[in-house]
Order: structure tokens, then C-alpha cells, then sequence
């Protein structure tokens, strides 16, 4: 296997970002609780050691592997018979010891004692092999140990036994030590067990490689992948091959190889295969390295460990589960909007909205208070004989009949607005009860009443700004007049009562100056300009500006429909111009029910995503556990 560092990478995730993503999702998903994450890289990356862990149950062969790897009795339990190792023991280099204790000790304070043996071998300074206690001894302070000391860990030896190797404590402490994957070897030890009770027939033909797809099969079934040129096959207790081999005539109950003399050269086969594999392993464990070599191992740990965090938050949140369901209910919503305020509710709605607002008499009403103010003689005349004016008005065009509407428009088929969105929130609480009380998403929905009551009010609203907008074009169309168009409707009540009287006076005694006199022709004059030529007069034109006032009034009724025409675009589907009605009921619906029930869940989703695309960004890939190696070299 190359030792050789892998290509830089970015930084991974510090803990306190995780754990802040952790503490976001036990906000918006409470029911569960916080998840359990793994948060022990920064202990490693405090010094530059390489902390080699041993790891496994009672009687594997622990000790006995971390003596064989540094060929000298380090680790001795032979004083403690019954419990096995019973408290951490180092081997250390002898100026690190310090360095060891800070980054030990404060997990095993009070727990037990750590001791520590040293050597001087330059070479090996930062390299530390750690045995530690059985975790599936009985006493379950050992297994404490174990789970506080692993996480301070660089790289682990898992050891088992034939006989250990299916137990239950080990398959579910396995899975749950988060290391990279390069920083972890699996060993099968006590080998010379699998060789039976008496020599096989056909002398054990690839014995080593069986037992190492044992190894394989077992990981796999654990959900374990690391590199197989980091599995095991050895006997760690036999360290030559007199050993090795005296060890399994014992087994076979012929020590002195009298009866299975033909099996002794197999059997030392696989006795220096046994060797070759605890070489390697040794070779690996020990060889130096470099400080940059150090922080790669450390960084790639805490990558692992990101990823597994990643993992436990997407799988205790259920993160895939509530982004989808949290969809399936915005489009249940969607749904359910457009099946109880469809294209029909709506149209029939907007319809009698229609018959809420002014009608074009009054509209034309209004048109003229502002047209008539342009006209200063028109203004007075108009507020003077204002209903003769409206009723020739409307005579020359009639308003358009709009029948009565309901007492309350919004009542649809025997279903009221309030019956309407109160039957919409139970549909939805009824379906997605378990994701709304879960997250609480419904806590702050507006009562059906109270919905309702905006609706209402904004209709209003509505219905009062349509028609101020065809009244506010029907004004943009109309231009002010000139100058010489107002002094021009000044003429009429100049000239009837005066001018021409006046006019008429002057030429009859014009013309009779040569038979009456000049007496005559003054008499001729005043006359002209009496009271009742000046009536007759006032008349005229009282009768011209009524009749102008009444074309002008017929000329804004049409105005008006003609901006409802060009504002309310009548859809297909009615005879009633209700297009603007119909838009503005679609906003007031979005506005007023649609948004304040999704607004909760839209910020929720939003939340949750914004959760994923940082989890991404911490650990892109697949969200789930990573398979298992290949089972074979």
C-alpha cells in the first residue's frame, strides 16, 4: 500500500459549523432532539503525534499484537487474570509523553489510570501505539474508555478473532469509530484456529486468502469498506515459525509431530505467510512520518468525520424526507386553491363584483364633476340643472341595466367564503398532519374568520379602485379646453340677451331714421333691451346649456363604458366585463389565503434547503453511508 500523501484539498468543516447546523434542524424539527455528532478531530490536530490505537473485545490478542508489532513486552496482562487490560497503555517516545497525556488525560480523567512506556527511537518520535481496554468486558467503565479515547485517535487497528468476530458489541462499535478509511486496518488474528482439529486432506490451498475473504465478508456485512491491502490474516502470538507450527500440533493433540508429520510443511507454509502478513502490518505501523505526511492523516480523519456527521444530521433530520414533503405540501396547497377557487367560483365571483361597483350613470356622474370644472359658466349651469341635464343625458344614451347581485356575493353554491377556507385548512391539516404539528408549521395560520374578513375587505377595496382607474382614464382621454373654446361659451348668454336684442334695436332704428325721428328710433332700442327680450333670451340659452350639458353627459356615459370595455377584458365565458375583476380577485386570494398559509412552509423549505446546500458544500456526494470495499485482493 503507497504511504505516499494524497493531493491537498480544502479544509473540512469545523465542528462548531456542524454542530450550528445541528442546533438550526433541532429548531425546525424538534420532536427528535439534537443529533449526535462526532467532535474529536481538534484533539488530534493539537500536536503532530500519530496515535495508533488498538481496538478489541477480550482475549483477541491485543496486547499480544502491540508487542509482536514492537517486538518488546510493552503490554502485559498476565496480572489480570479475568479482567484483561483494564486501563489505556502507550507506547511513546520518551520526549512526548506530555504531548500524549494533554490529549489523553482529560477524557480518561477519573476513569483510570493511563500508563505509559517509552522508547527513544528518533525516528519513530511522533508515532504513539495505544492498547486499550476490552469493550465487551463486563465492567462498563471499559467500554467508556473505549468510546472517549478512540475519537483522539489518527489511525486504529481493529483486532477480532475467529471466535469474536460475529459478536454484537463488536459489529456495533465497528461501524461507529469514524476514521478515513486509510487510517484503518482490520486484523483476523489467531489464524492458527481456523486450521481445524486435525490436518485437512488437501493441505489448505489459499487457507490465507480464505480466511482474508472471511475478514471481507464480515466487513461488508457491517457496512465496512476499507482498501483490502489494509486486512490481516496473522497469528500474532507465534512470531516465527517453530512457534506457528508447535502451536497447531498442540491444537491436533500430536506436539511432537509423530502422526501428521506429511501436514508440518503446510502448516510452516502458512506459518511464514502468517509472519509475512504481521510483517507488513508492522512495516506500516511503523514506518516515519513526516510532519506534512502527519497533518494529511489528521485532515483526511477530519474530512471522514465531516462526512459522518453529515450523514447522522441527513439521516436523524430525515433532511431528503421533509424537503420533499415540505413540496408535497406547497403543491397540496397549490391544489387545493385551485380546486375551490376555480375558473368558475371565480367568474361567478367576479361577476357579481361587477354588480358591486358604481354603474356607468354613475360613473358618468362623476366624469362630469370633473369635466364641467374646465367650463366656468358650464360648471354653475350644470350644478344649477343638474338633473334635467341627467335625464336627457341618459335619454340620448342609456345606461346599461345590471340585474342585483346576492346579498352576500361570496357565496358560492350554498358554500360561504369562511366554509371555503376553513374546509381548505382541514383538507390540508388532515393530509400533512404529521409534517405541520412536527414542525409547527401551522401555529401561526390565520383562522378561516379572520381570512375571510381581509378578503372582504381588500374586495372592497378593490371594486372602489377598478373604478377609480376608469374614471382616471376616461380623464386622460379628456383634454382641457383653450382659451378660445371658453371665451367661444361665453357667446350664447352674450349674445341672446344682449347682443342680439341690442343689434336688432340699432338696425330697425337705422332704418327708420328718415320717416320717425331719432326719438323713435332710441324708443326702438330700449325696447329691444327690455325685460322681455332679455328673458327670451335667458331662455335660449338656459336651453342651449342644458342641451350641451346633457350631450356632454351622454358623451361620458359612453366614455365610461368604453374604458370598462377597454380595463375589464370580458372573458369568453360571460356576457359581463369582469376581466379586471378576475385579476384582481386572483391577487386578492394570493395575497390574502394562499400566502399567509405558505409563507410558513416556504420559509421552512427555504431554511432546509439553504441547510442542504451548506451540508453539500461540506460533503458533496452521495447521502448515504459509504458502501463497502471489495471484498478481495
Amino acid at each position: 500500500m503507497s504511504t505516499s500523501p494524497r493531493p491537498p484539498q480544502e479544509a473540512p468543516a469545523e465542528p462548531d459549523q456542524l454542530e450550528g447546523l445541528n442546533r438550526a434542524l433541532a429548531d425546525l424539527l424538534p420532536d427528535g432532539g439534537p443529533a449526535s455528532l462526532v467532535a474529536s478531530g481538534a484533539a488530534c490536530r493539537a500536536d503532530s503525534l500519530v496515535l495508533c490505537g488498538i481496538l478489541g473485545g477480550k482475549d483477541v490478542g491485543k496486547s499480544t499484537l502491540i508487542n509482536a508489532l514492537v517486538q518488546a513486552p510493552v503490554s502485559v496482562d498476565s496480572d489480570e487474570v479475568g479482567r484483561g487490560t483494564t486501563c489505556p497503555v502507550a507506547y511513546v517516545h520518551q520526549d512526548e509523553q506530555e504531548a500524549l497525556r494533554r490529549r489523553l488525560t482529560a477524557r480518561t480523567e477519573g476513569q483510570g489510570e493511563l500508563k505509559v512506556l517509552t522508547h527513544s527511537t528518533d525516528s519513530a518520535r511522533n508515532l504513539v501505539l495505544l492498547d486499550l481496554p476490552d469493550f465487551d468486558s463486563t465492567f462498563t467503565r471499559h467500554l467508556e474508555m473505549v468510546r472517549d479515547a478512540v475519537g483522539r485517535m489518527d489511525r486504529v487497528i481493529w483486532i477480532c478473532d475467529p471466535k469474536k468476530i460475529g459478536d454484537r458489541l463488536w459489529g456495533e462499535l465497528l461501524p461507529q469509530v469514524v476514521k478515513d478509511p486509510a487510517n484503518v486496518y482490520c486484523v483476523l488474528n489467531k489464524f492458527d484456529l481456523l486450521l481445524g482439529d486435525e490436518p485437512a486432506e488437501d493441505g489448505w490451498p489459499g487457507a490465507l486468502a480464505k480466511a482474508r475473504d472471511f475478514l471481507s465478508d464480515c466487513l461488508a456485512t457491517l457496512q465496512v469498506g476499507n482498501d483490502p491491502q489494509q486486512r490481516f490474516v496473522l497469528s500474532a502470538a507465534y512470531t516465527n515459525v517453530a512457534c506457528f507450527s508447535s502451536a497447531v500440533a498442540g491444537h491436533w493433540g500430536d506436539e511432537r509431530w509423530s502422526r501428521f508429520s506429511e501436514a508440518r510443511p503446510a502448516v510452516e507454509k502458512l506459518a511464514d505467510d502468517c509472519l509475512g502478513e504481521l510483517g507488513r502490518l508492522r512495516d506500516l505501523i511503523n514506518a516515519p512520518v513526516a510532519p506534512d505526511r502527519a497533518r494529511g492523516i489528521k485532515l483526511a480523519n477530519q474530512r471522514a468525520e465531516a462526512r459522518a456527521n453529515v450523514r447522522a444530521l441527513r439521516e436523524h433530520y430525515e433532511l431528503d424526507h421533509h424537503l420533499a414533503a415540505l413540496e408535497a405540501t406547497l403543491a397540496a396547497l397549490a391544489g387545493e386553491m385551485d380546486s375551490r377557487f376555480d375558473r368558475q367560483v371565480t367568474g361567478l365571483l367576479a361577476g357579481r363584483l361587477v354588480r358591486q361597483g358604481r354603474n356607468d350613470a354613475e360613473l358618468a356622474d362623476e366624469l362630469m364633476k370633473h369635466r364641467v370644472e374646465h367650463w366656468p359658466i358650464l360648471r354653475t349651469m350644470f350644478w344649477t340643472c343638474r338633473g334635467v341635464v341627467r335625464w336627457l343625458g341618459r335619454r340620448i344614451a342609456p345606461p346599461v341595466s345590471v340585474p342585483q347581485g346576492p346579498s352576500d356575493p361570496l357565496r358560492v353554491g350554498g358554500i360561504s367564503i369562511e366554509d371555503r377556507l376553513g374546509g381548505l385548512q382541514v383538507s390540508l391539516r388532515t393530509r400533512f398532519a404529521g409534517l405541520l404539528s412536527e414542525m409547527r408549521l401551522d401555529d401561526d395560520w390565520p383562522s378561516p374568520a379572520e381570512q375571510a374578513r381581509h378578503v372582504r375587505g381588500q374586495l372592497e377595496n378593490m371594486v372602489e379602485q377598478i373604478d377609480e382607474q376608469i374614471i382616471s382614464a376616461c380623464r386622460a382621454e379628456y383634454g382641457r379646453p383653450g382659451a378660445l373654446a371658453k371665451l367661444l361659451v361665453w357667446l350664447p348668454l352674450l349674445w341672446f340677451p344682449l347682443v342680439q336684442p341690442l343689434t336688432e334695436g340699432l338696425l330697425e332704428s337705422a332704418a327708420a331714421q328718415g320717416t320717425l325721428g331719432t326719438l323713435h328710433g332710441l324708443s326702438l332700442v330700449v325696447r329691444a333691451l327690455g325685460a322681455a327680450s332679455l328673458l327670451r333670451g335667458l331662455v335660449v340659452v338656459l336651453l342651449l346649456y342644458v342641451f350641451g350639458l346633457a350631450v356632454m353627459y351622454a358623451r361620458s356615459m359612453r366614455a365610461v363604458r368604453e374604458a370598462q370595455r377597454g380595463a375589464l377584458a370580458e372573458p369568453p365565458a360571460t356576457d359581463e366585463p369582469v376581466g379586471a375583476y378576475l385579476e384582481g380577485l386572483g391577487q386578492i386570494l394570493a395575497d390574502e389565503v394562499f400566502a399567509p398559509l405558505a409563507e410558513p412552509l416556504e420559509a421552512a423549505h427555504a431554511r432546509l434547503s439553504e441547510i442542504n446546500a451548506e451540508l453539500e458544500t461540506i460533503a458533496p456526494g452521495p447521502h448515504t453511508a459509504p458502501p463497502p470495499a471489495a471484498g478481495t485482493d
